[in-house]
Formats: structure tokens, sequence, C-alpha cells
């Protein structure tokens, strides 16, 4: 027994004493040997620290997770510190480095075009839109789904016990979600899950690993501290799983302390954005090896669409073509070219043509159809000498008794006398007497007829030799029977046309139309202010001073003071009526009404419509002007309807000299009906209108207009008054 106590107590002493030994030997917790050790660290750890970090790098990648964020911190506080020293380093770096990143970046924009092109131009593409729209996703997310197998679209890395969120890296960022609400949304499933499903009488906490929906599949990472969760698009293989996990444990392993110490400042979980970001994988579909497709539907389109700009921009140059080959055409007599320019899809031209001369589709037929001519053509009397053949050539077909020569410019053959006599007065129209003599020298006139005919050839030739009178316009003379029938215009104040023929002409062989008309020449003046003084016996009229002398009342007064303002040529009214006095008297309402109707025919009378030469339509910018004439034409029928009075507006139309004298006696009325056409829409009464054409006016050298006159009938004296 006492042996087996020596044995067993003998190893006890010993483990004793060889405590006590290690003890003396190193210390108080192997204290001697850490101060031996940590003495010799530097040296240590120099020798292995290469080699070291070698074989962790190999092992599990974390020496470059750990040391990027410290080199990337540490560059960039270097480069705010040393700012120019960086830029001097780097300047020789900096032009290789930009037309290398430019040239790279416009290769890969034109391989994005070219991959939108062939995807979105195809059928596969367009099938890709119809399904992406029906199924109520963006076009870029169904992309997506149909070119890659599985793809990791987020990352997030939330804290364990807080369900803040520490982290997150998405893949496009313009489809950024809220970190914060899915980390807070994550937490409070996973406490659910946890709290609801967890078996009492099993202490283990229950926690979610993957949920899934028709888009996506998020898959969540469980560790001490953190959980990791990715955002993944199609089919996720298993072994991706494997790959979260591992991240999470390097993000334990290197962020123990920041996460067992954390209180809600997420700046310290900055650097493991590079670890997040090895977490974005993705992998795409396999496609079938197959000869890449032209994308025809593509080069279609652009084929037909540079097509039609290409016609478009040819059409134009034919356009502009055409127009400057008409532009440089010359121009045929009778025809003249305003403009030639283009205008919408056609050719704008604006000529003048006698209507004698060539017609302009003829003229620019060597150059183009008339289906690319837009035509504004307007009729002149054209003076050149050039179209007299034509104009002789269409006469003689209106006498077909007559042939005429164009090689000699003459009529032959033989008429009546007053066919002659027609023809020559025609031909009158066209040219000079002397030209006419050689036109018609080889024209036989009938002998029975020959000295009658002779007679009415001098009598029209005395006639057109006669001096201008005053007041009187000769507008047209032909041969009519045994008779010279002359159509003149008179003025009421002009002398008779009797007197003007005088013994010149005998009054036997001629036959006068005449109708009136208010001239404006000053030389009427004397026999207008004589007419006004026969209807006042009560003042003297002097004919040298042209005034007027006597006492009136104030309503005679003014009778004679309106019908000497109705005298245009007249100016100054108060020098002709400087010697008249005026006797007090009171005026009635009737006489008030009377000088009312006296001033409102002064207006209407002194009122005129200018025209364009050559033109019969009433110009735009006239509107301002036939409204306030139809007003004052208004205002003046309701005071002769007070008066019981029966009026007539005559409105006439005049011309310039030029062109022959039916010409301008048409062209003069059509300016009258286009007038009175603008007044009756203005509301005036047609019954009270009237037109008149003048024809040209040898003693008018003004711009063509359209005047006006009133004619005033007392109530016994009404009666029709035929135009």
């Amino acid at each position: 027994m006492s042996s087996n106590r020596e044995s067993m107590s003998t190893p006890s002493n010993e483990s004793q004493q060889m405590a006590q030994l290690r003890h003396l030997v190193l210390g108080d917790d192997c204290q001697i040997v850490r101060d031996v050790v940590e003495e010799e660290a530097r040296d240590l750890v120099t020798n292995v620290l290469t080699e070291a970090l070698h074989d962790r790098q190999k092992a599990d990648g974390s020496v470059t997770a750990v040391i990027a964020p410290l080199v990337e911190q540490s560059v960039e506080s270097s480069v705010v510190a040393r700012k120019e020293q960086f830029v001097s380093y780097l300047y020789p770096l900096v032009g290789s480095l930009v037309r290398k990143s430019v040239s790279s970046f416009l290769a890969e924009i034109i391989e994005q075009t070219n991959e939108l092109l062939e995807s979105s131009l195809t059928y596969k593409g367009l099938k890709w839109r119809f399904e992406a729209r029906r199924a109520g996703v963006r076009y870029s997310q169904y992309v997506v789904q149909q070119t890659f197998v599985f793809r990791v679209e987020q990352v997030l890395l939330i804290h364990r016990e807080t369900g803040m969120l520490l982290k997150t890296v998405m893949r496009d960022k313009t489809q950024a979600t809220d970190g914060d609400m899915v980390s807070a949304m994550l937490t409070a499933i996973n406490d659910f899950v946890a709290d609801s499903f967890s078996p009492q009488e099993n202490d283990q906490e229950q926690s979610l690993d993957e949920i899934k929906t028709d888009d996506f599949t998020l898959l969540i990472k469980q560790g001490p501290n953190a959980i990791l969760v990715g955002a993944i698009t199609g089919n996720p293989p298993a072994g991706i799983g494997d790959k979260f996990q591992l991240t999470l444990e390097s993000i334990h392993q290197i962020y123990n302390d920041e996460l067992n110490n954390y209180e809600g400042d997420s700046s310290e979980f900055e650097n493991t954005e590079q670890q997040l970001n090895d977490c974005l994988l993705a992998q795409q579909k396999e496609s079938k090896t197959e000869k890449k497709k032209m994308p025809w539907l593509a080069i279609v389109l652009f084929l037909i669409g540079f097509a039609g700009i290409g016609a478009y921009f040819y059409h134009g140059w034919q356009l502009d073509s055409v127009a400057n080959e008409i532009r440089d055409l010359p121009s045929p007599p009778g025809v003249v070219l305003l403009n030639a320019n283009t205008c919408d899809d056609k050719v704008c031209v604006d000529v003048l043509r006698d209507p004698i001369a060539l017609p302009v589709s003829d003229w620019i037929a060597g150059v183009s159809d008339m289906e690319n001519i837009d035509l504004s053509e307007r009729y002149y009397r054209s003076l050149d000498e050039r179209l007299l053949p034509l104009r002789f050539e269409k006469m003689a077909n209106e006498f077909p008794e007559l042939q005429f020569d164009a090689a000699r410019s003459a009529f032959l053959g033989a008429l009546s006398q007053e066919r002659y006599l027609l023809l020559r007065s025609k031909l009158l129209d066209i040219s000079d007497a002397e030209m006419i003599n050689k036109i018609l020298a080889n024209v036989l006139i009938e002998e029975q007829n020959s000295s009658s005919s002779a007679l009415l050839i001098k009598v029209m030739s005395d006639v057109r030799q006669l001096p201008e009178a005053p007041g009187i316009a000769l507008i047209g003379m032909n041969v009519c029977g045994q008779h010279v029938c002359i159509d003149v215009l008179r003025d009421p104040d002009a002398q008779k046309v009797t007197s003007w023929l005088g013994d010149v002409v005998s009054s036997e062989l001629i036959t006068i139309n005449e109708r009136r008309f208010s001239a404006y020449d000053e030389r009427l003046i004397p026999r207008r202010l004589a007419r006004i003084d026969a209807a006042f016996p009560n003042v003297a009229f002097d004919a040298q001073s042209h005034s007027f002398s006597g006492v009136l009342s104030a309503p005679k007064f003014d009778q004679l003071r309106s019908a000497i303002q109705r005298i245009q040529e007249l100016v100054e009214v108060d020098s002709v009526l400087r010697g008249v006095s005026i006797k007090s008297q009171r005026v009635d309402s009737g006489v008030s009404n009377e000088l009312l109707i006296e001033q409102q025919i002064r207006e209407v009378e002194l009122s005129s419509v200018p025209f364009d030469v050559n033109a019969s339509q009433l110009p735009s910018n006239h509107s301002d002007l036939i409204k306030s004439l139809s007003r004052e034409i208004t205002r003046l029928a309701e005071l002769a309807k007070v008066l019981d009075q029966r009026l007539l507006v005559v409105v006439m139309g005049t011309s310039t000299l030029g062109g022959t004298d039916s010409y301008n006696q048409q062209l003069s009325l059509d300016r009258a009906d286009s007038v009175i056409k603008a007044l009756i829409s203005e509301g005036v009464s047609p019954e009270i209108l009237r037109t008149a054409g003048l024809g040209a006016l040898k003693e008018r050298r003004d711009a063509p207009k359209v005047i006006f006159d009133v004619i005033r009938f007392s109530p016994e004296g009404n009666r029709e008054v035929r135009n």
C-alpha cells in the first residue's frame, strides 16, 4: 500500500517541480519568452512577410480585399496633398491615355450601335419588344432575361442585429432601389419567420435562405453578425451560394471588430465594395453557332429612307434648274417674264402676255412640261412692232375677202366701201396712218363707192387732227353706213361737241354718240363758276378774277360754297367767295338737312379709288377705303330719304393712255364693276349705284382710278335713269 502511495506521489511532485522550473525559466505566463519574441518580432516578420502575403493571397485572396482600400485611400490622400507633383508625374501619360480612352469609347459606341441595330431591327428584336410589352416589363429587362442564364443585379450587406444596411452595390445604376428599405423589409420578414415557425422545444433560430418571385430570386446568406443578400434574375446555379458564403466569411474575418462594435456608422464598411462587386456574377446563354445574319430589315428601311430623301432633294434640284432655265430663256415678242421661282413642288411662273403673242406653254416647252409649272398669266397690250404681222393676220381672218401677204406685209383683195372703212378703222387702232396706207395700198374699193369712201376717210382723218378740247374725250370712231360714228365723253360744262367739230367736219356725215362724265381740267373752271353764278342771281361773278360778290343768307351761302367745293380743279374756295357776305337768318331743319346732304355729296364726289396699271381687280389693301366710302354713301342715301329726294351714285372707271380704245374702255368698266361689288358687299344698296367706263382720258395724266358722281332728283321729278 505504501509503495503504491509513493509511486503515485512521485509523478505529482515531478509535475509540480516542472511547473516551478518553467516558472523560474519562462516567468509568469511565459512573459520572458514573449519579451524575447517581441524584441525579435520585426526581424522575424521581415524575413517571412512577403512569403506570408503570397501564401495567404493564394489561399483565399483576402490580401487584395484588405490592401486595395488602403492603397486607394493612400493614393487619394497623396493626390490631395501633392496635386501639382502628381500632375507633373502624369502629364507625359495623359495624351496617350486620352487617345486610348477616346478610341476605346468610340469602338464601344460603334459596337453598341451595331448590337442595337441587330437586336432592334430584326425579327427576334421586334418579337422581344412585343413580348416585353405584353409581359408588362421594360425591353431592357426582357433582353436580360432572354440573354443571361442568371445575373446578379444587386448585392446588399446588412447588419444582422440592427437590420441596418452596411453597404450595397448594383450592376445598373439607373435601376437602383432603396437599399435601406430592402434591408429593413428583409429583417422584418426574417424575424417573422424566426418567431412564427420556430418549434418551442428547439432553441435554434430559424432564418430565410432564399426568396423567389416570377422575376428574380433573393439569395440570403446568414452570418454571426452580418447578412449577405443577392438579387438575382434568371435561374442561379447551386454553386453561387458558395461564392456568397465565402465572401461573407471573408468580411467577418476582416471586419470582425467593426461588426461587433457597430453603432450605426456604416462608413467603416465602404471598403467592402470590392468584395461585394466580386459577387455581381452573370452567365450568358449559349447561343447556337450560326452564320451571322444580315439585318435585311434595317438595310431595306435605311435604303427606302435614303431613296426618299434623295428623291426629294433631286426633285428640288430639278425644279431649281427648270426655274433657272426659264429665266435664261429669251422672251418672245409680247411676253414679259416677271418672276420664276420654286414654290412647293412646282415652278411658279408669273408673266405678262399679249393675247396675240406665243402661248407660254409653247415658249417653255423645250424646258419643262406644264405639269411642273404653276402659271400665273396676265394679259396686256404690247407695243412690240414684231407682233404687227400677227395682228394683221388675225385681222385678215375677220375679212375673208382679203388675203394677207406676210412677206410684203400687205393686204390683197377688194372690199366694199363700208368694209374698207371698218378695216381701216380697226387698223388705225394698231398702227399709225402711214403704215396703214402702205398695208392697204393693194386693197381695191368698189368704184361706185370710192368717192364716198374717200370722203368718209377724210372725215375720220380730220376728226383725229382736231385740237384737244377741255372736257371732251374722243373714245372711238367707226364707219357705220354712210356716216362716221363718233363716241365721245363730254363734261356738262364743256362746249358742245358740234361746236368742237365746227366747220371742219360736216354735221351731215357725223353721228355723235355722247356720254356724260366729270372731267378734271383747270380750263373748265371759268365755265363751272359761270354755271354756278346762273343758279344764284343775288351774287355777281367776275370772270377775270374768278370771284363772287354780293349778300346771301346763310343757307344760300352754304349752298354756294358747297357748289364751288364740288369743283375738283379748284383749290382756293375762300378766294372765290371773298366778296360774298352773309346776312343773319334762322335756319330750319329742312335747310340744315339740305346743307348736310350737299356736304355729303361733296365728300363722296371728292373720293377716288386708285388701281394698278393694267389691273381690273380691286387691290387688297383698299378694304379700309371701301368701308369708309360705303359709310359715306349709306349716310347720303339716308339724308336723301329724309328730304324725300332720289339720287344715284355713278361709279366711273378710268384708265391710262396706251392700248386700244376698246381695251381701255372695257378695262375702266371692269374697274367700276369691281368697286360696285365691294360696296354692295359692305351693305350699300345696289339700287342707287350705276357704272360707267370712261376709258383713257387725254386730259388726265395721273394713275388710273375710279371716281364718283352723284345725281339728285327732286320729288316731283323722279324718273328712271338708265346706265
